[in-house]
């Protein structure tokens, strides 16, 4: 995201204190990935009939659907399915600093849905360093409140600005492997709100909760990499994330499709 959300963990327990202030710091270094692919399985292409849906076999990532910061790139080093994936690549970052790497889209909010699924194919390199919280999906505007899929080192939590509500899950992604994440979203202005999370990742549901803003609504759903400095506790080594075949949906959507 492009707001901070400042996160606070209390010793020995899995209790999440949040806020935010509006800051960014940027961080440039090359892409070291390997090119010798592995894949899940073949190519199957999208269907029309899902609102956003993008397995990234083009020759090109879609300008249309996608804005993409500059180390996100299209790439055949890995594939869930097919023979290209999206790479994304963080550099190390010291402690205290912060950067993002994301693709983004504004289809799936834009629309109008009241509720929406992501679903999306990760391959992480690794879990983050320490106390530090990666942002992998979000759905905010940016500068201000936003709903936010976070992973950790020793847990995964879902979280939304708008009143500072969490719940997570002491278990983590998967790593070195493809793993499926359905992440929904209920937008509500009041408490009727929700969040889940699904697929391969930790089940998780943050129910009875205000997801969205009457005045500053969400615009942009976001995944990747992104660390606000807040979120920093410790130096952060190099991470890579690959992204395959999201679908973005105004009805329920899981990781057969």
């Amino acid at each position: 995201m492009r707001a901070v959300v400042v996160l606070l963990v209390a010793a020995g327990c899995g209790r999440l204190g949040f806020g935010s202030t509006d800051a960014r710091d940027d961080a440039v270094a090359s892409d070291g990935a390997s090119s010798d692919a592995t894949r899940d399985g073949a190519s199957v292409g999208c269907s029309p009939a899902f609102d956003l849906c993008d397995d990234f076999e083009g020759p090109t990532l879609d300008g249309a659907i996608w804005t993409a910061d500059s180390m996100v790139t299209l790439d055949t080093t890995r594939a869930h399915r097919g023979a290209k994936s999206v790479h994304v690549h963080m550099p190390s970052l010291a402690a205290g600093s912060g950067d993002y790497q994301t693709l983004r889209e504004t289809t799936t909010i834009t629309s109008g849905a009241t509720t929406f699924w992501v679903r999306a194919w990760f391959w992480l390199s690794a879990l983050p360093a320490g106390g530090n919280g990666l942002e992998l999906v979000t759905a905010e505007r940016p500068g201000s409140a936003g709903d936010y899929l976070f992973v950790f080192s020793d847990r995964t939590a879902l979280y939304t600005q708008f009143v500072a509500a969490s719940q997570t899950a002491m278990a983590t992604v998967p790593t070195g492997t493809w793993f499926c994440a359905v992440w929904k979203v209920v937008r509500a202005t009041n408490a009727t709100g929700s969040i889940a999370l699904s697929g391969d990742a930790p089940a998780i549901t943050l129910a009875n909760t205000t997801t969205d803003s009457a005045t500053l609504p969400m615009t942009v759903v976001n995944l990747g990499i992104g660390f606000s400095g807040t979120n920093l506790p410790v130096a952060q080594p190099a991470l890579d994330l690959w992204i395959d075949d999201v679908i973005a949906h105004s009805s329920p959507v899981g990781c057969t499709d």
